[in-house]
């Protein structure tokens, strides 16, 4: 019986302003399912996010701006939310509330999927992109031989074991 053991990787949290993005991604080599918490608060009362993207690159992203984010890493239609559906949108976000904190969960099989996994989020109104928590499971090797790794903006991936 195999044990799924887990890494768990926090995406560092971020201000932004309307329309501004935030960018984060995640070396998934190993592993075969991901589980994504993405955390935000609003500064005003309510809005809508604008975007809640989910993408996928087998390249490094540079994560420097954001024409290099989405050149790099393509979007995976069913894993985008936005303001209406269509076929490049998945689903439609909820309007978020400054009274409390908003969450939106996904769940992926990383089988046939890009090496990177990447979450961009634009909130329709000041927004805080609080935090980000990543699951990875089921590893294609043992954890004494996954390594700890680190991405250029200094997110970290743990390994317990």
């Amino acid at each position: 019986m195999q044990v799924d053991q887990q890494a768990r990787c926090i995406l560092e949290p971020a201000s932004q302003s309307d329309n501004a993005t935030v960018f984060r991604w995640v070396d998934t080599i190993g592993f075969d399912r991901l589980e994504l918490d993405i955390v935000t608060k609003l500064s005003s009362a309510t809005g809508q996010a604008i975007l809640l993207s989910l993408r996928e690159s087998d390249v490094v992203p540079t994560n420097t701006n954001t024409s290099n984010f989405t050149a790099e890493m393509s979007a995976i239609a069913a894993f985008t939310g936005g303001t209406a559906t269509s076929s490049t949108v998945g689903f439609v976000l909820p309007t978020e509330q400054s009274s409390y904190v908003n969450r939106s969960c996904f769940k992926m099989t990383l089988v046939g999927r890009k090496r990177f996994i990447g979450v961009s989020y634009t909130p329709g109104s000041t927004a805080t992109f609080r935090h980000g928590e990543v699951r990875l499971g089921r590893p294609r090797v043992g954890p004494a031989e996954a390594l700890a790794a680190a991405t250029a903006d200094g997110t970290r991936v743990i390994v317990n074991g």
